[in-house]
């Protein structure tokens, strides 16, 4: 049910909406199970936010207008909420960042301008600034030991890079000139999951350049992909098709996820790899945070608080909380606890204006009138 929106035609830059039906059975929560600890609000729509590897600092990347410009990558304290840092460097929006997996201090983000930028946050002044594209980069990952980074364009080429000096190393498309939506390194490095919009889920060897691993979906689009800490499982969501949950060493799948609400966009495993968390909603109505039980399938914690959609999630380092992005401004750091399978928990939401949302890429969207934040897909 696309409710009379648009639907555009043509690549996706970096994560359009998707339909996921379906409804999980769940049972009770309680106040102690989740609470929401603390909400980091913008104007713009949160399209990404991340704990640093010691979860003193949080990161957060704001929309932009239609045409870019005006976006917003902030720092703060993660335990107060307080602004410590506003991060300039891109002349346009920032599409994803991603912390260094051992040094808190240094994060990675990519932009429509085309450039990545390693940033001192100490300093919040970059490290370096490389050109990695002559067109919009839509993503960015570090490797697990933090030796190499991986981004993304919109023209499918995945560009491997020395963090050091930012330097190419090589290059891959792993689906050939299809953009790559999702990307997540396997613990040994060698090895990069992907997800693009050719249909397929890929596991590459870096080595060969081969393809470990390849899984076809039925649907137009994968949005993302993400890897458990252990590397015995991938997961990525697809439009119509909820979450799949795939086991690398046989290649089978081991689970279907089913989201309420129309729309889903990030996955996440937690640190432990027991739970995989994604974010999901209907535009301008409600945002939901969905966390499932890898082995069992179960619900865990089904948690809505946004007033649109929840663009992205993230665990902290010791699995205790989680943060989401939204649509409506806000990114939300919820205090989760282990529990049994449970119920949704509900906190107030305040009100956003209805806008004209075609498929395509969600780049941000205002709160005045006549304004939107989204571009057809290119």
């Amino acid at each position: 049910m696309l409710h009379g929106w648009k639907m555009c035609s043509g690549t996706l830059l970096y994560f359009g909406w998707s339909c996921w039906v379906g409804v999980a059975a769940p049972a009770t929560v309680t106040a102690q199970d989740i609470e929401k600890r603390l909400t980091l609000q913008s104007e713009l729509t949160m399209v990404w936010a991340d704990f640093s590897s010691d979860g003193r600092r949080i990161a957060t990347a704001n929309g932009s207008n239609s045409d870019g410009t005006a976006a917003r990558l902030q720092v703060w304290d993660a335990e107060t909420g307080q602004v410590l840092k506003v991060l300039e460097g891109h002349s346009l929006a920032v599409t994803r960042g991603d912390f260094h997996p051992n040094n808190p201090n240094l994060l990675a983000t990519v932009s429509w301008d085309g450039h990545a930028i390693l940033w001192n946050l100490d300093s919040g002044r970059p490290v370096w600034k490389k050109e990695v594209a002559n067109t919009k980069v839509a993503n960015v990952a570090f490797s697990r030991d933090g030796t190499v980074l991986a981004v993304s364009s919109a023209t499918g080429v995945v560009k491997l890079l020395n963090p050091d000096n930012g330097e190419t190393v090589r290059e891959i498309r792993p689906h050939g000139t299809n953009t790559v939506n999702g990307m997540a390194f396997f613990p040994d490095g060698k090895r990069l999951a992907t997800a693009g919009v050719d249909k397929t889920v890929q596991v590459t060897s870096l080595d060969t350049n081969e393809q470990d691993r390849q899984w076809r979906i039925e649907t137009p689009f994968a949005f993302d992909v993400a890897v458990s800490r252990d590397g015995r499982r991938v997961a990525a969501p697809s439009q119509f098709q909820g979450i799949t949950i795939w086991d690398v060493a046989t290649g089978e799948k081991e689970h279907d996820f089913s989201v309420e609400g129309p729309f889903a966009f990030s996955v996440v495993f937690s640190p432990d790899g027991k739970w995989l968390a994604a974010g999901s909603g209907e535009p301008d109505e409600h945002g939901e945070i969905k966390i499932w039980d890898v082995e069992s399938g179960d619900v865990v914690h089904t948690v809505t608080g946004h007033s649109g959609a929840a663009m992205f999630v993230r665990f902290d380092p010791q699995g205790q909380q989680l943060i989401s992005a939204s649509e409506d401004g806000s990114a939300i750091v919820w205090r989760v606890a282990p529990t049994k399978p449970s119920t949704t928990t509900k906190t107030p939401a305040k009100t956003a204006s209805r806008a004209d949302f075609p498929f395509g890429v969600l780049i941000g969207k205002t709160k005045g009138p006549g304004m939107t934040g989204f571009v057809d897909a290119v």
